[in-house]
């Protein structure tokens, strides 16, 4: 990934070479209406912003990407493990779940992260597209693999032609954890970024390690290296802007992908 930062029409995101078939986007925090400490394209219904803001600002970004209304899929992310496949009827925002995979063309599906690790998935033979959100705890339960074993299982998907894009997420620099989680990462996974003795935690590092064992060629992963953290004047970063014990919360980016593949407009 260039990390190269896009603006248009005032919105700033990152892409990858990798899904240039598709349209796809790691927007930045830049290009909308919410006021502070949710400044200011704030996406998520969540986190204390105004319902009106979040709906202005998922506005704007549709009509920046060229995206209907309806075709923008969002769910609610439960830091778990659950896949959910969208055939004819699109789910509501309610449905829980933190990834979403489809063969439907023009329908874009996203992920909301402020620290977390956005991933972003392209099948360019079968033209399936996959988008997954991956904290701590579904990358302990390995969200990134499970999603292309479901692309595998639903679509027929080959893992060794499927292409990831992983997005800006905390780096290692600034994801210091307990030694207790540190140790669950140890004794689960091949791979942790972290030395003996070492609390941090290389969060995006771990979900590349994982998409290789799932069958990726490495040639077919792309990992952002912007932390979010080191650059919250470009991107939520709720380890360093949120403060629970004084109601502090942060906003949400969002991270899209739409399969234009059948689109004729294009």
């Amino acid at each position: 990934m260039t990390d190269k930062i896009t603006k248009k029409d005032g919105i700033a995101f990152v892409t990858s070479p990798l899904l240039g078939e598709t349209t796809h986007a790691f927007l930045g925090r830049g290009g909308g209406v919410s006021p502070a400490p949710y400044s200011s394209l704030n996406t998520g219904l969540h986190v204390g912003d105004a319902p009106d803001n979040a709906a202005e600002n998922r506005r704007r970004i549709r009509e920046c990407f060229g995206i209907k209304e309806r075709d923008l899929v969002i769910v609610t992310q439960v830091h778990g493990t659950e896949v959910i496949g969208i055939e004819k009827k699109t789910p509501p925002e309610t449905t829980e779940a933190d990834a979403i995979i489809t063969a439907r063309a023009n329908v874009a599906i996203a992920v909301q992260t402020a620290d977390c690790v956005p991933m972003l998935f392209f099948d360019p033979d079968k033209k399936i597209i996959g988008a997954a959100h991956a904290g701590w705890r579904g990358t302990l339960e390995n969200i990134a693999g499970k999603t292309i074993a479901a692309m595998t299982a639903g679509y027929d998907s080959d893992p060794a032609k499927v292409r990831a894009a992983i997005g800006p997420s905390i780096g290692p620099c600034c994801y210091e954890v307990s030694a207790g989680l540190i140790s669950r990462f140890n004794d689960t996974l091949t791979h942790t970024g972290a030395a003996p003795g070492e609390r941090r935690l290389d969060l995006p590092g771990v979900n590349k390690v994982q998409l290789e064992e799932a069958g990726l060629a490495c040639s077919n992963i792309d990992r952002s290296e912007i932390c979010t953290a080191c650059r919250s004047d470009l991107f939520f970063s709720h380890r360093l802007e949120a403060d629970k014990a004084r109601g502090i919360n942060t906003g949400r980016q969002l991270s899209f992908i739409m399969n234009r593949a059948f689109n004729k407009k294009r």
